[in-house]
């Protein structure tokens, strides 16, 4: 049975319980108020504080105290959608890296990933990216270990939500809104024709119970209902799902939404998916949505922790003593069974090595050993360089080769559309960053599809449009992925 945790800004939820990729129990809920000062919106203002209230919680509860999932809700903790090519998870991360355009911002981003759903058919993935400081993310880890208690993962509460709602019976065919209330801090998630869109954390000012709060919660929703018309988005807005909300304030926010005007709207509180069970119930699960959530377990996923704790100054150093040490290790090993062997061979074939010692005194004998032990050196040393040939063979056929063929094919189609800088190449995964500077748009539209039309290149990513007002002209940064057999 798993155990996950989430901090608000006034509660430390707690859960019991026990999941799969596609399925959740939760069994027993246990809670406390988290000190006032020590956290404020997912970022710890005071840790000590909030490291003795941990530890009187755990053991108040007797909560376990190993392989704890930590889900945090917070602006520091990013996450994104984003469909890409089906890649070893290594390769998956780096590329993952430049969906963050905040990575620029921080300092050591981390980076991880939930994947959602493949189509090995078309080689690509749908996945859940999430980004943080290397800072942020041990800070908890830090925390948590004073404590006493061991983190095993820590996870965005965003991306548990849409992992555990998407294409599930609670989403309308069209457009779904869950609005998820945390005293003051509401949490928006936006689904279109049953999978995640777009979200947002906003402050609520109104007055809980008022109907102001109620018309400030529907302003919400209209505003989403024009952020969707400006999207060009072909759909209306069917359902608004609120959790965190008492009774009163849901009817108040009904009421409200009503009043848009803006079409047949069901607001309803939030209800367990059809994956969700809860010993408790709907009303359990509203109260306690975002680490019952936390108990799914996805087949395919890079946890934000374990890599930040790869990248520990500590995780590196030990890893790189490891390796240098390794080569030593190994002989020292092969000398001391080599040794035990040969005492024993030496006790048991004593009167025997005697015998033949005197057979191989014979000239005729050591003339042909001398010159067998020449040929065997001979064929050892040919087997040791046919073996490293192969291996760098197949080192070589790994990777696609950065050639001037490759660069020179990047400049042609470029060639009366554009001007192209290449800013950076990465020989582990293959990715190629180009910039493509032109003073007509569509030329640069026109330099991407051509470089899509090649074999060259896997894939071809890029940001948004850059105008330089200075020099009157378009950027865009491109992001290429080279094929196998590129520059071969």
């Amino acid at each position: 049975m798993g155990l996950t945790v989430y901090i608000s800004n006034t509660e430390i939820q707690a859960v019991q319980g026990s999941g799969t990729a596609n399925s959740v129990k939760a069994n027993n809920f246990y809670s406390c108020e988290t000190p006032e000062g020590s956290i404020l919106n997912g970022v710890i203002t005071d840790a000590q504080l909030l490291t003795d209230a941990l530890k009187d919680f755990w053991e108040k509860e007797k909560l376990p105290k190993k392989n704890v999932e930590l889900i945090i809700n917070s602006s520091q903790l990013l996450g994104r959608i984003t469909n890409c090519p089906l890649l070893p998870s290594k390769k998956l991360l780096t590329l993952l890296e430049h969906e963050f355009v905040e990575t620029d911002r921080q300092e050591k981003p981390v980076v991880g990933y939930t994947e959602l759903e493949s189509d090995k058919k078309a080689k690509t993935a749908r996945v859940f990216a999430e980004m943080a400081s290397f800072d942020y993310i041990t800070s908890y880890d830090q925390i948590f270990a004073d404590a006493g208690v061991s983190l095993k993962g820590i996870s965005s509460g965003i991306g548990k939500i849409v992992d555990l709602s998407e294409d599930t019976d609670i989403l309308a065919e069209e457009i779904s809104i869950i609005m998820m209330l945390d005293e003051v801090m509401l949490t928006t998630i936006f689904f279109l024709n049953g999978k995640y869109y777009y979200s947002s954390a906003t402050r609520v000012f109104a007055l809980r119970g008022t109907n102001e709060f109620g018309i400030e919660i529907a302003g919400v929703v209209s505003r989403l209902n024009q952020f969707a018309k400006s999207e060009n988005i072909e759909g209306r807005i069917q359902s608004v799902m609120l959790s965190g909300f008492d009774t009163q304030e849901s009817e108040l926010v009904k009421q409200a939404i009503e009043g848009l005007n803006i079409g047949d709207i069901t607001c309803s509180e939030l209800i367990c998916p059809s994956k969700v069970k809860v010993n408790g119930g709907d009303e359990a699960f509203r109260q306690m949505t975002f680490p019952i959530a936390g108990l799914l377990k996805p087949a395919n996923s890079v946890n934000v922790l374990e890599r930040a704790r790869k990248l520990s100054p500590k995780t590196i150093q030990q890893d790189k003593i490891l390796r240098l040490s390794m080569p030593y290790i190994v002989i020292t090993f092969l000398l001391l069974a080599v040794t035990i062997a040969m005492a024993v061979v030496y006790i048991q074939k004593n009167s025997y090595l005697k015998e033949l010692n005197r057979h191989n005194t014979d000239a005729s004998i050591l003339a042909d050993a001398a010159s067998y032990d020449e040929e065997v050196e001979i064929v050892n040393d040919l087997t040791m360089q046919k073996q490293a040939l192969e291996l760098l063979t197949q080192d070589i056929n790994t990777y696609p080769a950065l050639r001037s063929s490759v660069k020179n094919l990047v400049e042609a189609k470029a060639n009366g559309l554009a001007e192209v800088s290449f800013t950076a190449y990465e020989a582990s995964s293959g990715i190629l960053s180009i910039q493509a500077t032109a003073t007509d748009v569509e030329s640069i539209s026109t330099f991407i599809d051509l470089l899509n039309q090649e074999d060259t290149f896997e894939y071809i990513n890029y940001t948004g449009y850059t105008y330089n007002q200075s020099t009157e002209d378009w950027t865009i940064n491109m992001v290429c992925a080279l094929s196998e057999t590129a520059g071969k």
